[in-house]
């Protein structure tokens, strides 16, 4: 494995490829946040959730935030499909959807410092302090 740096270039690129804006900010409680918007049909008791925006801490070193930019497009992508909608509150289920989806997209591109930094955060969940926990009090719908 090589361990590269990721460059400013590098992040950009991939806020670029994210299904909403990107936006890099100050002072952010944890790594990043997801903003969805929930459009409601009331007489056809249908609803479709849809990415608004990311945030990304912007203290975080570049791998980090390729990381949390990647992790929280697989929130993105997993809210849009039907199965997940069903399972919308479940937060847990939706964090392991992303980390393994957040895994797979970086070990298949060899980005090998975001890997790390994403698997940091899993630790950080399987001892309790990290996002599982973190995300049940910081969901944000709008």
């Amino acid at each position: 494995m090589i361990f590269r740096e990721i460059t400013d270039s590098e992040v950009a690129l991939e806020a670029s490829r994210a299904p909403c804006p990107v936006r890099f900010v100050e002072g952010l409680d944890g790594w990043g946040k997801l903003y969805h918007v929930m459009q409601v049909n009331p007489k056809l008791r249908l609803y479709r959730v849809r990415p608004k925006a990311i945030e990304v801490r912007a203290d975080l070193r570049n791998e980090e935030k390729m990381a949390t930019i990647v992790h929280e497009t697989a929130h993105a992508v997993d809210m849009t499909r039907p199965a997940a909608r069903e399972h919308l509150r479940d937060v847990c289920r939706a964090e392991a959807v992303a980390y393994r989806e957040t895994l797979r997209e970086l070990l298949d591109r060899g980005l090998y410092l975001p890997l790390v930094a994403e698997m940091h955060a899993i630790e950080w969940d399987a001892e309790g302090q990290g996002n599982c926990i973190h995300h049940q009090s910081a969901a944000v719908t709008v």
